[in-house]
C-alpha cells in the first residue's frame, strides 16, 4: 500500500464546490477521482454496501472498503437526499442509493488518507487559512447533523441495542445524556466505532 500516494492532495483542477450549510462552499472531488486514486495506490481493493436504510428525506448506506492483500477494512456511512425538486417530484430511490454508496466509498477512502484535506475541518477553506487572533476565541461547536443522528440510530438498531444501553454508552464516552446533544465530531467518532466489525 502506497500511503503517500493515497494521501496526496488532489489537483486543484479536479476539485469541485457545492453549497453547504450556513451559506458555505464545500469542496469535494467526484467519486471517479477517488476510484482512480485507489486503483493507482493499492494492489487490489473492493467496496460493498453492507446495509442501507431509506427514510422520508434521505437514504443511508453502510459501506465496507477492503484492501488486499493487506487485509485492511474501513467502513463508513454514506448519505443522499430524497428531497423533492421544484416540480414536487422525488428522485429515484435507486439513484439516491447509488449516490449514497458513492458518498460512503469516498468517506471510507478518506480513512486511508484519500481526500483527507476535505474532511480535516468543517470550516470553509478561507476560514482554515485565516490567521488566529491572539488570544484566540474558542470556536463554536457544530451540533450533530440529522444525517449523523439517523446513521447512529440505524447502527444501534442493527446491533440490537436498547435505548438505555445506547444512552449509557453516550454518557460513558462523552458525558452526555442523549445523542441529540452530541457535536458533529463526537457523532462521527461514535459512528466509526459502531461501524467496526466485532466492536462492543
Amino acid at each position: 500500500m502506497n500511503r503517500e500516494a493515497l494521501a496526496r492532495p488532489f489537483d486543484a483542477r479536479m476539485v469541485r464546490h457545492r453549497a453547504g450549510p450556513h451559506g458555505r462552499s464545500v469542496a469535494y472531488v467526484e467519486v471517479a477521482a477517488v476510484v482512480e486514486r485507489l486503483n493507482a495506490a493499492l494492489p487490489s481493493w473492493s467496496y460493498e454496501v453492507v446495509s442501507h436504510e431509506v427514510y422520508d428525506d434521505e437514504v443511508v448506506v453502510l459501506g465496507r472498503l477492503s484492501v488486499g492483500p493487506d487485509g485492511i477494512v474501513k467502513m463508513a456511512f454514506g448519505t443522499a437526499d430524497l428531497t423533492r425538486d421544484r416540480d414536487g417530484n422525488l428522485p429515484s430511490k435507486g439513484d439516491a442509493l447509488k449516490a449514497a454508496a458513492s458518498d460512503g466509498l469516498k468517506k471510507a477512502a478518506s480513512l486511508l488518507g484519500v481526500g483527507l484535506e476535505f474532511y480535516r475541518k468543517e470550516a470553509a477553506p478561507e476560514e482554515r487559512s485565516a490567521p488566529q487572533a491572539t488570544p484566540s476565541r474558542p470556536q463554536p461547536v457544530s451540533p450533530a447533523t440529522q444525517r449523523q443522528l439517523a446513521a447512529l440510530e440505524s447502527a444501534v438498531r442493527r446491533r440490537g441495542w436498547s435505548a438505555d444501553r445506547f444512552g449509557a454508552w453516550v454518557m460513558e464516552k462523552f458525558g452526555k445524556k442523549d445523542a441529540t446533544t452530541l457535536s458533529r465530531s463526537e457523532a462521527s467518532t461514535l459512528i466509526s466505532e459502531l461501524s467496526r466489525p466485532g466492536s462492543h
